[in-house]
């Protein structure tokens, strides 16, 4: 873990373990003997690590600060736990500060990491069956508060079965790419999925009136065209659309 130790009532780096080091983002000969101040680069963080100092020093009790931001010097913004506990004098006041840091950007990372994976598909990046059925919920649920309408589009690739077979997978997997791009742009904020295999959904909630769902539908038609082309090769992949 990085341990820090300042003084009191100067609070100067006194002691930074090779841990803090890393945690940090530079060496201890750029730390020791300063204050707070004069290395930490964000006023935000230096706010929150002195308010938090300056309480331990006035009550002398462990400081426990659970998961907050703290920007390094050198290593970006990071999400930790601290915990401050004092060093006291022959006279019972605190002489040393003692910081351990427990640094969780790394774990929160791998959270979002989990959490972006569960709910959406790997090969296009797109929102998954599971997240489109929440959203789908979501805006049937609203639509009905509301007293509104939701617009359900779901799509699939024509002839996606020929390209895979003449042309391998790695084909079929650009062109799934390509619909996914075009298609996300031509959507224009409605919610995209992709729902499986060639199978593509759009959800448009709001005060849609049938012309303008039509028009929605052309849209993604059209934004594909006739035909893409990959490597060189020039494959016929229309769409066909139901609403």
């Amino acid at each position: 873990s990085p341990i820090i130790v300042k003084d009191v009532p100067a609070l100067r780096y006194r002691f930074i373990n090779r841990a803090a080091e890393n945690y940090l983002g530079v060496g201890r000969e750029a730390m020791l003997g300063k204050s707070l101040a004069e290395v930490m680069p964000d006023e935000e963080s230096i706010a929150v690590i002195d308010a938090e100092e300056r309480k331990l020093i006035a009550t002398g009790e462990v400081a426990v600060l659970d998961e907050h931001v703290v920007t390094t010097p050198g290593n970006g913004r990071r999400i930790v736990n601290t915990a401050r506990l004092p060093v006291m004098d022959e006279d019972g006041r605190p002489k040393y500060l003692i910081t351990v840091i427990r640094d969780l950007t790394e774990r929160k990372r791998h959270e979002q990491q989990i959490e972006h994976l569960s709910h959406h598909d790997l090969l296009t990046d797109l929102p998954n069956r599971a997240a489109f059925n929440e959203r789908l919920d979501d805006g049937i649920a609203l639509a009905a508060a509301k007293d509104s309408t939701c617009a359900l589009l779901m799509f699939d690739i024509d002839g996606f079965k020929t390209i895979n077979d003449v042309y391998g997978q790695a084909t079929g997997d650009a062109v799934l790419r390509i619909v996914a791009e075009r298609v996300g742009k031509a959507c224009e904020g409605a919610f995209l999925a992709r729902v499986g295999g060639d199978e593509f959904a759009v959800i448009a909630p709001g005060e849609l009136q049938p012309q303008a769902t039509m028009a929605l539908a052309e849209r993604i038609g059209a934004a594909l065209g006739p035909s893409v082309e990959v490597d060189g090769d020039v494959l016929k992949a229309g769409i066909s659309i139901g609403i």
